[in-house]
């Protein structure tokens, strides 16, 4: 009866999340995931990082153990140009100056070939407000499977 019950509201509970309304605060933090991309495909990498805190400590798919600010910008400026980027929330929730996004992440980089290479990650980044200035003190991302 239990397992019943649950299999009958897990799906309620899902889309709830994903059809969430968002506070001002809360779009304050979706902001910054959308600004990222925006900057990237803006080719200003300067701005990208000014979005994550000088202590940032991240672990993303592609580095075997987690990192810190200046290796995210050191994976970037290996990657190329980031040609196209899509974010897509499924999730941000706020503790007090806390924020935390779930999102999946699209992002093409040119390359010196003139090919592009596509990534898709299912991403959670932790945002942290000091003064009026919302920015990444942590995350982790992973491979996003074709569906």
């Amino acid at each position: 009866m239990r397992r019943a019950l649950f299999v009958l509201i897990l799906p309620l509970f899902s889309f709830g999340i994903q059809a969430q309304e968002l506070s001002k605060a809360q779009h304050e933090v979706w902001g910054g995931e959308e600004a990222s991309c925006a900057r990237l495909t803006a080719n200003d990498l300067d701005g990208f990082m000014k979005l994550w805190r000088d202590d940032f400590v991240g672990w993303p798919s592609n580095a075997p153990a987690p990192v810190d600010k200046a290796a995210i910008r050191g994976l970037y400026a290996a990657r190329g140009r980031v040609t196209d980027c899509k974010v897509t929330r499924k999730s941000v929730s706020l503790f007090g100056s806390v924020g935390i996004t779930q999102l999946e992440l699209r992002q093409s980089f040119g390359r010196e070939d003139g090919h592009s290479d596509t990534t898709s990650l299912k991403a959670t980044h932790t945002w942290v407000k000091t003064g009026d200035t919302w920015q990444i003190a942590g995350g982790m991302s992973a491979t996003l499977e074709a569906k």
